[in-house]
């Protein structure tokens, strides 16, 4: 006890701790084992406190302050000040309000007090999310992306890209094509290209080949995409479905221009133009479209055969095509571009639509699609997803096209097939010599015109024989005066003649208004990048040797003739080249001829010999005029066709995928139109330009996110819908790509 005994002038608490701190080094005891031992005053924990203090600050961190005024229990004054400042300031922390407390009361107060009168008087520290609030200047893009993780389409994108990289990993050309490394290696610099790598020859020339030519020497485990993670493949896929927002013209190009900043909002992440590209090209190196269309198809039918639960008498599809002029100075396969009225080169789309007009799937095709015998292998195309949603064996499937589309083999398929049809004849087809069993007029019910029955013949050309295809047909006669004839094979017993010419017309603003307003508003009508690849022009080849088939046998009828003519233009070569050197001995005055006498006279004599053999040549044809002017137009259509045996196919490949993206830009719009805007009947360009790119801020805390738009005071009934919208949207609580919850509102 050596050293509690040399200690004078301190309590007996103090000695007690002071004498147990001795016993436990003396003892040579481990402090828990002396504990178990010995009976102390105090607990082990309590031991472990007073030790830190001796050694921290000798015998005077042992002692009691309390008596000097410090470290005092909460006094009433104490506790009435603390409820005030916990009541109105609950985010304070324990260290800040023992800071307050020594500032009012000159006290220091335990954090173990502090936290005990907490949670006696139930004033627990709140901690306010931290906050941060952006201006932006399109705040309304949002929405878009608020309707895109709400609907689940990022989802199903990132879904189909995944179970895609796995498939193409089992190929073949996968494997072996990993052998293959880099190309041209000594002209990168850090894995970048360098401007002489473009120069390369091998490079230039490729450079347009075709997707199917260009993967055969890819090495596609170097694809950046096979890397990453599903996170980011979906705030790309966010950020290519924006492109008609942030771009105006659907041109990825434009992503760099300053309203590509937004993208930084509506997809988390600020890409770059030579980002977005890549990723697009490693999509079309992997050949996903095919699967793409079918997955974002399958999406769509499903997401709205949920949403529209009736079950109509009638479930319209609408069919209609979307042709893409390509300007190259190749040539390519070819149609006629009806919004430039002319003949070129060209990819062309065929749409089907549903019932309430929305789009759901597609194909693009190089070149003339030919919208009629393309429609049924269409709708096989995705018969299983239509069977998932109109599984009532009641509903009659009705497939309803333009006049373009109307082709007889293409109604007698369709006939003979599990679907209806319901068209149009053109103009010249409407002939009352066709028509037969003419019932007596019935007043349409939903329109100005008197409706006839009737049954239709139709002759199919393309038959051997002619093929005759009756079919119910509707003749409408308007009171302006004007007779239109509709077809269908949909019988009586299911829908009237009104019902039939009102489904066609319906076709108008559910269909054909929309689908206009989608190529002005997404650029539907704009070709992406796209390859070429060069294959043999069949009906061209045909066509040469019909013509030199023709050439032939004129030649073979008319032997004779053309021997005689042949020797006559020989003589006329030889005057020719006589009378050049007789012009060339000449001279023009005042446009008059001059020269010698003898010169001019003999180059009137051989002008002479010149006209009586053509005279001659004239005469031995004039028997055989029809045949020799046939001759005529087979040369000079052999001289056109000369070198077009070849023609090039264009890829569709990422031009599909970039309209996998706009088509369901046009279903989100669709669908905030028609389930939170209470007057759904709106243009898409007036939808982007009201609400979209409207401006306002966005305050983004840990767990949500809120956009406030500012209101357009030029537009007061527009933004009252809004507001409603707005509601509605809210009610959904979307949750984003981070887990943050969306929250809109309308700023007063």
């Amino acid at each position: 006890m050596g050293l509690s005994s040399s200690i004078s002038g301190i309590g007996k608490r103090e000695q007690l701790i002071l004498d147990v701190i001795t016993d436990v080094k003396e003892s040579k005891q481990s402090v828990r084992r002396y504990f178990s031992t010995h009976d102390v005053a105090f607990s082990l924990r309590q031991y472990q406190t007073y030790l830190k203090a001796y050694r921290g600050k000798g015998i005077n961190g042992l002692c009691d302050h309390r008596e000097d005024g410090n470290a005092r229990k909460i006094t009433p004054e104490i506790e009435h000040y603390l409820i005030g400042l916990l009541e109105n300031n609950r985010e304070l922390s324990v260290s800040d309000i023992i800071s307050q407390i020594n500032k009012r009361f000159n006290i220091d107060v335990k954090p173990r007090i502090i936290n005990n009168f907490r949670k006696t008087h139930g004033l627990e520290r709140i901690i306010k999310p931290v906050s941060r609030t952006e201006q932006l200047q399109f705040a309304g893009f949002e929405i878009i992306s608020a309707l895109a993780y709400h609907t689940g389409i990022v989802d199903a994108w990132s879904d189909v890209i995944k179970k895609h990289i796995e498939s193409i990993k089992d190929t073949n050309i996968f494997k072996e094509n990993q052998q293959l490394g880099a190309d041209h290696s000594s002209e990168r610099n850090k894995g970048r290209f360098t401007a002489d790598y473009n120069k390369l020859n091998d490079v230039r020339t490729a450079k347009f080949n075709s997707i199917e030519d260009k993967v055969r020497h890819k090495d596609l485990s170097r694809l950046q995409l096979l890397d990453t993670q599903m996170k980011t493949i979906s705030r790309k896929n966010l950020a290519v479905l924006s492109l008609p927002l942030i771009t105006l013209n659907g041109s990825i190009r434009n992503i760099n221009k300053s309203i590509g900043n937004a993208l930084k909002q509506i997809c988390g992440y600020n890409y770059k133009h030579a980002t977005i590209d890549k990723y697009l090209r490693e999509l079309k190196y992997l050949r996903i479209s095919s699967n793409f269309i079918k997955a974002t198809a399958d999406f769509w039918i499903k997401f709205w055969g949920e949403l529209n639960n009736e079950h109509p008498t009638l479930l319209c599809y609408y069919l209609d095509g979307n042709t893409k002029p390509i300007w190259s100075s190749k040539s390519c396969k070819k149609s006629k571009v009806t919004m430039l009225g002319r003949v070129m080169n060209c990819m062309e789309q065929v749409f089907v639509h549903d019932s309430f007009g929305h789009p759901t799937y597609f194909q693009t095709y190089s070149g003339n699609a030919d919208l009629g015998n393309k429609a049924l292998s269409l709708m096989k195309d995705i018969e299983d997803y239509l069977k998932a949603v109109s599984s009532d064996g009641k509903v009659n499937r009705v497939m309803i096209m333009d006049s373009a589309a109307n082709g007889v083999s293409t109604l007698r398929s369709i006939a003979n097939s599990d679907y209806y049809f319901i068209t149009l004849l053109d103009e010249n087809q409407i002939n009352p010599r066709k028509f037969k069993h003419i019932q007596p007029p019935a007043r349409y019910e939903h329109g100005d015109a008197d409706l006839s029955e009737c049954v239709v013949e139709l002759i199919d050309s393309k038959e051997p024989e002619e093929y005759i295809f009756e079919c119910r047909g509707i003749i409408i006669d308007w009171d302006k005066g004007k007779r239109t004839v509709a077809v269908t094979n949909l019988p009586t017993q299911t829908i009237d003649e009104s019902g039939v010419v009102k489904s066609y017309f319906d076709r108008w603003p559910l269909q054909e208004l929309q689908f206009r307003s989608m190529k002005s508003a997404v650029s539907i009508h704009r070709v992406m990048g796209y390859g070429k690849k060069k294959i043999p022009d069949e009906n061209m080849r045909e066509k040469q040797g019909q013509v030199r088939k023709g050439i032939d046998k004129i030649c073979s009828e008319l032997k004779e003739v053309l021997h005689e003519i042949g020797k006559l233009k020989q003589d006329l070569a030889l005057l020719y080249k006589i009378e050049r050197m007789l012009k060339e001995k000449t001279s023009i005055e005042d446009g008059e001829r001059g020269g010698n006498a003898d010169i001019l006279s003999a180059m009137e004599t051989c002008q002479k010999e010149i006209n009586r053999i053509k005279r001659s040549i004239n005469k031995l044809k004039k028997p055989n005029k029809v045949k020799f002017d046939k001759l005529q137009k087979l040369r000079k259509e052999w001289k056109r066709i000369q070198g077009k045996d070849y023609v090039y196919a264009v890829d569709v490949e990422l031009d599909q995928l970039i309209t996998c993206f706009r088509m369901s830009f046009v279903n989100l719009c669709s669908f905030f139109l028609s389930h939170c805007i209470k007057d759904g009947n709106m243009e898409l360009q007036t939808l982007i330009q009201s609400f979209f790119m409207l401006s306002g801020s966005v305050t983004e805390t840990k767990s949500e996110r809120v956009i406030t738009l500012n209101r357009n005071p030029k537009e007061p009934d527009m933004m009252e819908k809004l507001a409603l919208g707005l509601d509605v949207l809210n009610s959904f609580n979307i949750m984003n790509i981070d887990g943050k919850k969306y929250s809109f509102e309308l700023f007063k």
